[in-house]
């Protein structure tokens, strides 16, 4: 038994540092498997295109037409496409954990459609 689970039944109000671990966690990195990493994911997501709209008085709206169902939203352009980005690797991530397959982009880049504001 480790020290700090001893100092916990003795009723010690301040354990020192408690580190458990599953019997068969080696303490190896999770990408040593060979399986991609979020940081790949990023990678791959710069080259799907997105496609942001509206704006002011509301958020911004990004999607991909590679990936249907992915969305983000935005205060800004820029917030909606950072938001977007992460979306597309966390997307591309849980397709690879289900056992699918990853789409082909169909090419980088931003394409933005203002709406213009409503005169009062």
């Amino acid at each position: 038994m480790s020290r700090g689970i001893r100092d916990l039944e003795r009723g010690s109000s301040r354990p020192k540092a408690l580190l458990v671990r599953a019997p068969e966690d080696t303490g190896k990195h999770p990408s040593s498997s060979g399986a991609p990493t979020m940081t790949e994911y990023a990678e791959r997501a710069e080259r799907y295109l997105i496609l942001i709209e509206g704006g002011p008085p509301s958020n911004y709206s990004a999607w991909s037409p590679d990936l249907p169902g992915c969305v983000a939203t935005g205060e800004t352009v820029k917030e909606a496409e950072r938001e977007m980005r992460a979306a597309i690797a966390f997307h591309l991530e849980g397709l690879v954990e289900d056992g699918g397959r990853i789409p082909d982009p169909s090419g980088p880049g931003v394409y933005v459609e203002r709406k213009p504001r409503a005169v009062a």
